[in-house]
Formats: C-alpha cells, structure tokens, sequence
C-alpha cells in the first residue's frame, strides 16, 4: 500500500498604501497585523490640464504590506 500526504502551505495576502502622506495608513495596517514589504517606493505623477502636462507633479508614495491569511 502507498499512502501520500500533502501539507498546505500557509496564504498569504497582500495590500497597500498610496498617497502623498501614507504615515496614517501605514501605521493602521501595523495595529492590524500587517508587515512592510520591503521600503517605500515613490515617483512623481505630472499635473494634467486642458493645455497639456504642466510642469508641477505630485509625489505619489507607495508601502506594499503582507500578512498571513486568515
């Protein structure tokens, strides 16, 4: 007789913070359990009018989070 087992590995979830000023979330998501992935990734998004992009942007900054799921 063969007999086989299998183990499930453990899921994992994953979400964000985005904005300019992500202090608020970020620190929301630690209260619920939630680890950083890795450091903050930031780029400029440029301003669009009806005359095209402008020369200002807005920093847009991004934490990714995981946990284990439930």
């Amino acid at each position: 007789n063969c007999y086989c087992a299998v183990n499930e590995l453990q899921k994992v979830e994953y979400s964000y913070c985005e904005g300019g000023n992500i202090q608020d979330c970020a620190a929301n998501k630690v209260l619920e359990g939630w680890y950083p992935l890795g450091g903050i990734s930031g780029n400029n998004q440029l301003n669009y009018t009806n005359t095209g992009y402008n020369t200002s942007s807005t920093q847009i900054r991004v934490q990714a989070f995981w946990r284990w799921a439930e």
